[in-house]
């Protein structure tokens, strides 16, 4: 499927030039003795295998190009969620890592984390009305309810300016919505 996707866009783009990695799966919601292990297991093939593969289909073309952006999406790590938190983890280190690996490389493309906060998602409504979710995290359907959650737009905006001001020496930089960017302007 990501072999698929990756060949469409070069199809009708001819390159890629920013891949915006945001995978999210967190249906999986108690303590490690009450989920069911194959719910878990999704939750992590899609927020570190699935975020692994789509790089490593990009990667060769953002580097037989040498320059490329690719951002990647961090989350939280609450009680209730050790799928969804562990494979977070384990992709913020994948992406430590792949920043290491293209600098010893000698390549141009850049890797940023997006730290974006609560958003106000499906994914995140779920959480709020599930049995599991307002046993575990509260806190969503709290935040939601107080209206103290993001907009994907915010996202997308913060995206924006972390593109326009991307260069190596900001590379494996944490970026996030309300971020002063001025600072990276040239």
């Amino acid at each position: 499927q990501v072999r698929r996707m990756v060949d469409a866009a070069l199809e009708r783009f001819g390159a890629i030039d920013i891949l915006f990695n945001n995978a999210g799966s967190f249906w999986c919601i108690g303590a490690v003795w009450e989920v069911d292990p194959e719910a878990w297991w999704a939750d992590v093939t899609v927020n570190l295998l699935g975020s692994f593969l789509t790089m490593h289909e990009v990667l060769p073309h953002m580097m037989s190009n040498d320059s490329g952006i690719i951002i990647n999406m961090n989350g939280g790590k609450p009680p209730g969620g050790s799928g969804y938190g562990s494979s977070k983890a384990g992709f913020m280190e994948l992406s430590k890592t792949l920043v290491a690996e293209l600098q010893q490389a000698g390549s141009n493309v850049l890797v940023f984390t997006a730290g974006p906060g609560l958003v106000r998602t499906e994914m995140t409504e779920f959480q709020a009305a599930d049995a599991a979710g307002q046993k575990w995290i509260p806190s969503v359907a709290e935040m939601l309810d107080a209206g103290q959650v993001r907009d994907p737009e915010e996202i997308a905006e913060a995206t924006i300016k972390m593109v326009q001001v991307a260069r190596p020496e900001l590379n494996g930089m944490k970026y996030g919505p309300g971020m002063d960017f001025s600072e990276f302007e040239e």
